[in-house]
């Protein structure tokens, strides 16, 4: 007779439970200062979306502006005579 009655496809329900029952205090601990990590880690990278994005603007509106369109000609002499395409 098989000493565990209970059949393999209602042992993953108790999955959760027997995770739970290895934590320690030390493992939730360092789960807590992990998240903490993570969190300052992607408000940081949003800040620097955030950054890039308003120099993408910025760079948008600059070459949207008259002075940039004018001078043109000027950039692309200067390229040529560097040996640039």
């Amino acid at each position: 007779m098989d000493p565990w009655p209970i059949e393999a496809t209602t042992l993953p329900r108790y999955a959760p439970a027997v995770a739970d029952a290895d934590r320690t205090p030390d493992a939730d601990e360092a789960t807590a200062e992990r998240v903490a990590e993570l969190t300052a880690e992607v408000a940081a990278l949003k800040a620097q979306v955030a950054r890039l994005e308003a120099a993408a603007r910025e760079l948008e509106r600059v070459k949207r502006s008259n002075s940039w369109r004018v001078t043109e000609p000027l950039r692309a002499a200067k390229a040529r005579l560097a040996g640039r395409p």
